[in-house]
């Protein structure tokens, strides 16, 4: 990530650029130095010369801010500006990031937000927008929104997740109606539609994890994820085939998504008829995995579950992915705690539950894991 210093005076440059463009700065302008910078680009945007001197030089948080929303006032600023973010380097799958880049997504996550603010309110002053610059706020918007559902539960998730829905819409809205749809545009809505701000964004983390407890939705809130599935799926097929977007892996993970929900609500028949649709997709082995020991837990079968429960953490921990294989290791652990036994913490579970930003999972429901230790008196997890 870049420092404050860093990103201060790449924002002083994009609207040192952004002027030159609009005829207010000559082209030579580019070798003046700062403080010559500071004055011209001080009265460009209504401010005293002094005021925004001192906020450079003491890095003051509003510096970047003033100056990016003078950039956003052209619609090719704004466009650089969005895909200058840190995510634009990352996987568009948050939950799938290495842990080092989780932790730049939700540690840069208020700046992309304030960012995607500025950015939207420009593209509503424009008449006709273009579609780069809706694509980019879509873009944006829907790194939000899965930002929402991965690192915040609650209230929290519900205010970021509705308020990247409603930027989302004011953007792509318009381009779902075009006669002819880019495949660019087609992959935004399936993401749109995957995570779009409903009742299941709430929900999604309520794994039924606890034979104690009754199924953790009800069917009116799976029927409603299953519709917004079928949806990112219909777009996905359609229309969503790009470069950098593998459209049968999309496919199988939707359909492994709607499994999971009906796992929620204890519906394990239509569940294994979602992952039997996924044939021998890359993780289709360990989604079946996933949903046998769920069942097996439900059932009270723990001593079985355990066993389907280890060999799902064994498979995870090779392929390597950041979140899944401590996730897994929870649910194992999770089972033994149900059993009656207190094994120690694996120490990546300890790392996990105090470093981590992440508040959902598909393999535990993780506000209730922490709730059991807790309470079995785990002091590491309230370090």
């Amino acid at each position: 990530m870049l420092n404050d210093h860093d990103r201060s005076w790449q924002a002083l440059a994009r609207a040192v650029d952004v002027a030159i463009a609009r005829g207010d700065l000559p082209a030579k302008s580019r070798t003046w130095g700062k403080v010559v910078l500071l004055e011209v680009m001080a009265g460009l945007i209504g401010m005293p010369i002094s005021k925004l001197r001192n906020y450079y030089y003491r890095e003051d948080p509003r510096f970047e801010p003033l100056l990016l929303d003078f950039t956003m006032g052209s619609a090719k600023g704004a466009v650089d500006v969005l895909r200058s973010l840190e995510f634009r380097a990352f996987s568009p799958l948050v939950w799938k990031r290495p842990a080092d880049q989780l932790t730049t997504s939700r540690e840069s996550l208020e700046r992309t937000r304030t960012l995607l603010r500025l950015a939207e309110r420009h593209m509503r002053a424009e008449v006709t927008p273009s579609h780069e610059l809706r694509r980019e706020v879509g873009n944006v918007a829907a790194e939000v929104m899965a930002c929402a559902l991965t690192f915040f539960d609650g209230k929290d998730r519900w205010d970021l997740l509705s308020e990247a829905d409603t930027m989302f819409r004011n953007a792509m809205g318009p381009l779902m109606f075009d006669h002819e749809i880019d495949p660019r545009d087609a992959a935004l809505f399936a993401r749109f539609y995957e995570n779009r701000a409903t009742r299941c964004g709430l929900e999604w983390s309520n794994v039924w994890d606890d034979p104690t407890t009754s199924p953790t939705v009800g069917m009116d809130v799976v029927n409603l994820a299953i519709d917004e599935l079928s949806q990112a799926t219909a777009w996905q097929q359609r229309f969503g085939t790009t470069a950098d977007v593998d459209e049968n892996a999309r496919v199988a993970q939707f359909a492994a998504d709607k499994a999971k929900w009906y796992a929620k609500a204890g519906k394990f028949d239509e569940a294994r008829e979602q992952v039997n649709k996924l044939g021998d997709a890359p993780d289709a082995d360990n989604d079946r995995l996933l949903l046998k020991a769920l069942e097996q837990i439900t059932t009270n079968d723990l001593e079985s579950a355990l066993r389907t429960g280890s060999e799902l953490a064994e498979k995870l921990a090779e392929n390597g992915e950041s979140l899944a294989p401590i996730t897994a290791a929870m649910m194992v652990h999770n089972i033994e705690l149900m059993r009656g036994n207190r094994p120690p913490l694996p120490e990546a579970v300890v790392d996990f539950l105090r470093e981590s930003p992440v508040a959902a999972s598909e393999h535990i429901n993780l506000p209730r894991y922490r709730q059991r230790l807790a309470g079995l008196g785990y002091s590491e997890v309230l370090a």
